[in-house]
């Protein structure tokens, strides 16, 4: 348990014997092919030690239950892992807040985080991975079960069990294949809990058992690798059995720096030999570190996890508690929150709910909280199942690029039921199956994000935060670009030349004469936008388009997502549940986005009903809109948008230039060339509009300027003209760019400008002395 490397458990075990002797060793899950399943976890190593982590919540919420005497499979139950929190941890004291432990006082969750922690120790970062445990006070397995638990593959141990995260039967196994070397080692120690014992069958459930897990290369004609675990006792049948032993407790738990202090009498550690961390510093204050990522693996985690940095480089000083990044955040939210958010949406499925939480950091905040592969995370029972990265802010449906580093959206899809979970969610627990179900879910959370009017004003703050203040600082820089693409139509041709941009904006008026808007806690009043509570509100919608409506009442913002008396909304068409989005409440005023159920043809008339109630309320608010289906290509009535009408002028950006005291804001560094952001669609909607970022404080061009005999100033626009150009370039047909990812098919664009610009940025203005001397050249004799 002690030993921090490979290679001294693999000498201890050769010492004792083991380590030669193949007849000691079992495969796992008594499967020689196991590699497939094992192989085939989490791609990612903070993923698989949530999977660990889990597990250890699993084991502590069953230990719970059996010490009541309650069959876990049985309905007498928990019928949900929160529920097992409200009567195993809390008592059910407040239905109404219950296995929600950011409603915990901190004492109380360090103190249950003391029974299930995450401990480092083993190499300085400088010298190699560390060792990572797992150690949990749960229902703990005898030395005899561990081949049917701990070791088992497949068998569906939990998947029966209502209140626990386990149902496929891995193991968490996914962690083996971040163990360094090629062994792959991993320990395992375990006692059940002598309080659940129903019957000894021998005096070896009252013992600590133990095995260690191994991998072993392909040997002969084998294709694959298999697992096996250390299991040299033959009792009375042909499978061997774990090692054990008698003790009355173990010290499984860290204490003062000590990974191994404190004593249980029962429970089970796992640890993991040099495991292959992201990240090699101090698991719990490193910004980039272990402890931010697994609060973002587990952002409203069902009990807390104690975590502990026990390597020598940090004196064992090192201690915090993952409560989830959704509990950290509502702690910190005045400092690191913009004053409007979180806000609360949700979608709708088949009567299956979706609630949406939406945050937006201030300015530079949302690295300390988030990285760029979490910008949207989908959960299941508090635990990460899959995410999509920053750059699903940038796509064109969304437009959200100034604050693509600041957003991050939680999406619980605890409700659904399991066949739609499935059609969501791998196996793995670390990314999205590619299904018609997972494409429709984006493109409703894309709508959700790019009519959202809180998100579209902080945009816009942001971008005026940004952009240069004085209009006509920008005006020559259009003019020279437009003049060079004029006297080149080849240019202009490839460059799409078309309608001209909007320049950039300042904040817009003020609103004039509106007073501050009050909400309540209970709405007294809930119906359409401009029409009376109880009148119906009459319309079009168009085949194949969704429909929009808007609704007004006197509800506080968070009336729909609080954890306490929040209100309902449920929606039907006729006696059909369509899918549907619910904006954010936003001052007095939300809108609905629907999609009109298959089935529905022109000339359909049919009845949408909208109600909303809560636990104030005796008569729930009732809104109808009767809506005739046509034939169109609009998603709303009234005029016919005009075909935008494209000039002679090129698509002018707004080009600003950026110093050196303004590269973190953009993310630059000395060798940066262009940024660009997109800020939405035109007034026609023809096409996107960009913001470009030049760093006029290139190392190269500084170097240029000054060792060539040419005007500084002609060196400069040279760099600027030509970044730009190119990147247009680039911005002309994001398709050409598309790749593929395992989170996210979308190109980012925006990424791929920059990554170029910083490579031509490097080699522009030797290139375009280059070829102007070629002018001088004579190659009539070539």
């Amino acid at each position: 348990m002690r030993a921090d490397s490979s290679d001294e458990v693999v000498n201890l075990l050769e010492e004792s014997g083991h380590w030669q002797d193949e007849s000691s060793w079992r495969c796992l899950g008594d499967m020689p092919n196991n590699y497939s399943s094992i192989g085939n976890q989490q791609s990612d190593p903070v993923a698989s030690l949530v999977e660990k982590i889990i597990n250890g919540v699993d084991a502590r919420l069953m230990n719970a239950c059996l010490e009541q005497g309650i069959e876990p499979e049985s309905a007498e139950a928990p019928q949900s892992m929160r529920e097992g929190v409200s009567r195993f941890f809390e008592g059910g004291s407040d239905a109404r807040v219950d296995g929600m432990i950011r409603h915990w006082s901190e004492d109380k969750r360090r103190r249950e985080g003391s029974l299930l922690t995450v401990t480092a120790t083993g190499y300085k970062p400088q010298q190699g991975d560390p060792c990572i445990t797992i150690a949990d006070r749960g229902e703990g397995q005898t030395p005899d079960e561990f081949p049917n638990t701990f070791m088992s593959l497949q068998k569906g141990n939990k998947s029966k069990i209502q209140f626990v995260q386990g149902r496929y039967n891995m193991g968490g196994t996914g962690a083996l294949n971040f163990c360094a070397g090629p062994h792959r080692l991993q320990l395992i120690i375990s006692r059940r809990n002598p309080a659940i014992l129903k019957s000894y069958r021998s005096e070896r459930d009252n013992q600590w058992g133990f095995t260690v897990v191994r991998r072993e290369t392909p040997k002969a004609n084998e294709k694959n690798s298999t697992f096996t675990y250390l299991a040299p006792v033959y009792p009375s049948s042909d499978s061997g059995m774990v090692l054990s032993f008698i003790s009355d407790t173990w010290p499984l738990f860290p204490k003062d720096g000590d990974a191994y202090s404190v004593d249980s009498n029962f429970g089970t550690l796992i640890k993991l030999y040099e495991y292959d961390l992201p990240n090699r510093s101090n698991i719990v204050s490193s910004e980039p570190g272990l402890f931010r990522r697994l609060d973002l693996g587990m952002p409203e985690i069902i009990l807390p996890v104690g975590v502990f940095e026990c390597r020598s480089a940090y004196k064992g000083t090192a201690t915090g508690t993952i409560n989830g990044i959704v509990t950290r955040l509502a702690e910190d939210r005045a400092h690191i929150v913009e004053p409007e958010f979180p806000e609360f949406s949700e979608i709708s499925w088949e009567n299956q709910r979706i609630p949406i939480r939406i945050y937006a950091f201030k300015q530079g905040q949302g690295k300390h909280y988030r990285t760029s592969d979490a910008g949207v995370i989908f959960t299941l029972n508090g635990q990460t199942h899959a995410s999509l990265p920053r750059s699903f802010y940038k796509r064109k449906s969304v437009s959200m690029s100034y604050l693509a580093d600041s957003l991050l959206v939680i999406a619980d899809c605890s409700n659904l039921q399991r066949d739609r979970q499935e059609e969501l969610f791998m196996t793995s627990r670390d990314r999205m199956r590619r299904s018609d179900f997972s494409k429709d879910l984006e493109r409703n959370l894309e709508t959700l994000l790019s009519d959202n009017s809180t998100l579209k004003d902080l945009r816009n703050r942001r971008r005026s935060e940004q952009i240069n203040d004085e209009l006509g600082d920008d005006k020559p820089l259009l003019e020279i670009l437009n003049n060079l693409v004029k006297k080149d139509p080849t240019l202009a041709k490839l460059l799409k030349a078309g309608s001209k941009i909007s320049a950039p904006f300042g904040p817009g008026p003020k609103p004039k004469g509106k007073s501050e808007f009050v909400g309540k806690r209970f709405p007294t009043y809930f119906h359409f936008k401009k029409r009376k509570y109880g009148e119906i509100l009459e319309r079009d919608a168009f085949v194949g388009k969704r429909v929009r409506l808007d609704f007004v009442t006197d509800a506080v913002n968070d009336y729909f997502g609080r954890d306490v008396e929040s209100g309902q909304l449920t929606l039907k068409i006729d006696e059909l549940t369509p899918v549907y989005s619910v904006s954010p409440l936003r001052k007095g005023s939300c809108s609905i986005n629907l999609e009109v159920p298959k089935g529905y043809t022109e000339g359909d008339i049919f009845n949408i009903e909208v109600t909303v109630i809560d636990e104030s309320n005796i008569e729930p608010f009732v809104n109808i809109a009767r809506v005739k289906l046509k034939k169109g290509d609009k998603s709303l009535p009234g005029p016919k948008p005009k075909q935008p009408k494209f000039s002679d002028e090129l698509s002018l950006p707004t080009i600003n230039l950026v110093k050196q005291d303004e590269w973190e804001i953009h993310d630059f560094d000395e060798e940066s060339g262009v940024s660009v952001k997109s800020f939405g669609q035109d007034k026609n909607n023809s096409q996107i509009q960009y913001d470009f970022f030049v760093n006029i404080d290139n190392i190269f061009l500084k170097t240029e300027q000054k060792n060539s005999k040419l005007d500084v100033k002609a060196l400069e626009a040279r760099f600027i003209y030509g970044l730009v150009l190119f990147s247009m370039a680039i911005l002309r047909d994001p398709k050409e760019f598309m790749f593929s990812s395992q989170y996210d098919d979308t190109p980012d664009i925006e990424e791929i400008v920059k990554r170029v610009s910083r490579g031509l940025a490097r080699i522009m203005l030797p290139v375009f002395n280059t070829i102007g001397n070629l002018a001088e050249v004579d190659f009539s004799e070539e």
